[in-house]
């Protein structure tokens, strides 16, 4: 049985009856404690710019407009969708990386998390070359 309009948090506990058909109710069940947590993760950043500067990349993005946003982490790395580094940036919407290696491409994602640590999917950026 699916119960709606519990809130995220708070402890609630259930027992259960049975009857048969001739309207006669069974002995509550032993009671069982459940306490919800959102699962939800937040919207993925939009509008990821990345702009290289010497041995730097810094990266912006836009605030998400939902009240789950609780920060965002930053991931990169030298190959396509596998990132060796991450960072956890707060709430803020612009980071410099720094001290990357001249000549290589660098690819970077940005995820947005909540307080129930649910992360959204990456927004990328086309490769960085320094």
């Amino acid at each position: 049985t699916f119960i709606s309009g519990l809130f995220n948090n708070t402890p609630y506990y259930f027992a259960f009856t049975s009857y048969n058909s001739e309207g006669a109710e069974s002995a509550f069940s032993d009671e069982k404690s459940m306490t919800p947590t959102d699962k939800m993760p937040p919207p993925t950043p939009k509008n990821l710019k990345a702009a290289a500067s010497g041995s730097s990349v810094t990266l912006s993005w836009d605030a998400n407009k939902n009240d789950d946003t609780a920060g965002y982490k930053v991931y990169y790395g030298t190959s396509s969708g596998v990132y060796g580094q991450s960072q956890d940036v707060g709430q803020a919407t612009s980071v410099t990386i720094t001290d990357l290696t001249a000549g290589n491409n660098y690819y970077f994602a940005v995820s947005a998390v909540d307080g129930y640590n649910n992360e959204s999917g990456k927004a990328t950026t086309t490769p960085v070359s320094l």
